[in-house]
């Protein structure tokens, strides 16, 4: 039975990953909105689908987000490019996220037997798609209530200085955080900060008063900015913000 769908929404490409129970149910599913078109899914889908039937991991449903312009949609505001070989970055995540909050969501909530509330609604992304979705944190945390980061860019220009200004993201939110202690080691320019930028942005949040019961940091010892750690661990995140089916998530399965 499909359980795949690729859709169109305003010009936004989507690939949807239904849970194995979602056809033979009535449940109402989570939903975790995946950045990079849901490459994080494709490298371990059958991994996910066998906590799904030994229930390891609540059901879930998982829509991948695609983009051409990724330096734009997943940067908080304009800064140089690391390489003047490249174009700079567009700094349009504030408009990226509030697509996602006001209108691909709604479009999902309508389509698909979902959960709406925030607790029930997370977004997961690595490298600048970790760091988009950080921001989202920030700015719409009455949407997506479980945010991942995964090697989150927080190199980025300006995000240190953001993130000592202002207060830490809402106490209701659940947080994951993955970073490889090798992370921008052999980096010239600003990459190099990585690992440290990641360190210290968790233990700012808690000097805010960010509560450490909702907030995972895992760091791989030895792990390199490379997508085969970030895969990794998109799968913990996932055990952390919504759990085996009798632990962890604080939502509530819906059937009738």
């Amino acid at each position: 039975m499909k359980r795949t769908d690729q859709l169109d929404i305003l010009g936004r490409k989507l690939t949807v990953y239904l849970p194995p129970s979602y056809h033979l149910s009535e449940c109402d599913y989570p939903v975790i909105y995946v950045q990079d078109g849901g490459q994080l899914i494709t490298h371990c889908q059958n991994y996910i689908e066998r906590l799904f039937r030994e229930q390891l991991l609540h059901e879930v449903i998982l829509v991948g987000v695609h983009t051409d312009r990724r330096t734009y949609d997943y940067t908080p505001w304009p800064a140089l490019a690391l390489n003047p070989q490249f174009p700079a970055f567009g700094g349009q995540a504030h408009s990226y996220i509030d697509e996602l909050a006001d209108q691909v969501k709604p479009h999902i909530d309508q389509r698909y037997r979902t959960l709406t509330d925030a607790i029930s609604t997370g977004i997961v992304g690595g490298s600048l798609g970790g760091l988009v979705s950080m921001f989202a944190a920030y700015w719409r945390p009455d949407i997506f209530g479980c945010v991942g980061m995964l090697s989150p860019s927080c190199w980025y220009e300006g995000v240190m200085n953001y993130i000592e200004e202002h207060s830490a993201p809402s106490a209701d939110l659940k947080l994951y955080v993955s970073i490889g202690n090798c992370e921008g080691l052999y980096k010239q320019n600003s990459q190099q900060h990585m690992f440290q930028n990641v360190l210290s942005a968790c233990e700012l949040w808690q000097a805010k008063g960010f509560p450490a019961h909702q907030l995972l940091l895992e760091i791989e010892d030895g792990g390199t900015h490379d997508l085969m750690f970030m895969t990794q661990y998109f799968i913990k995140s996932l055990q952390f913000l919504f759990g085996a089916s009798d632990t962890a998530y604080s939502g509530t399965m819906s059937c009738s």
